[in-house]
């Protein structure tokens, strides 16, 4: 066998490092907690809560109150800044389009084939809405608002 660099670095070990005994060597070796016994309750003992929907939750603003063509000012806020809230409303009040069974109605999609011809319509997982109300949001003068707000939001019609 013959004896290169390569075969006599093989077999070397890096010298061991002793690290100082300081507080957070010693903290990382403190050992974990036993895990905690847990007793298991039948249905009967502890019943479920009931599953709340935020959905429904209440905004600061009053959306419910809002007729068609009626807006809300808002001051120190930008259309930007309210820009969520508006969307959440108008997701909110929507509804899934229904047809003469009472079935939900999907988007349909176009299946064409590799001429780019049209061969045929498939539904897709996404269903169709009716927007019931429908809000948008715009910036305004605060010197020409009649309430000195920032921005304001319409009730819109759907």
């Amino acid at each position: 066998m013959s004896n290169t660099a390569a075969d006599t670095t093989k077999n070397v070990k890096a010298p061991k490092v002793e690290t100082p005994n300081t507080d957070a060597a010693a903290e990382k070796k403190t050992e974990k907690p036993a895990a905690e016994v847990f007793e298991i309750l039948g249905a009967e003992a502890v019943p479920m809560p009931d599953k709340k929907n935020r959905r429904g939750s209440t905004s600061a603003y009053p959306f419910d109150k809002l007729e068609i063509g009626q807006s809300i000012g808002v001051k120190g806020r930008t259309a930007e800044d309210l820009r969520p809230t508006v969307n959440n409303q108008n997701r909110k009040y929507r509804e899934e389009k229904r047809d003469a069974n009472g079935q939900i109605i999907y988007k349909m999609t176009e299946m064409k084939d590799q001429n780019g011809v049209v061969t045929g319509r498939v539904p897709t997982e996404k269903a169709e809405y009716n927007q019931v109300r429908r809000f948008e949001v715009r910036d305004v003068d605060p010197k020409t608002d009649p309430q000195n707000a920032t921005a304001r939001i319409w009730r819109v019609a759907p």
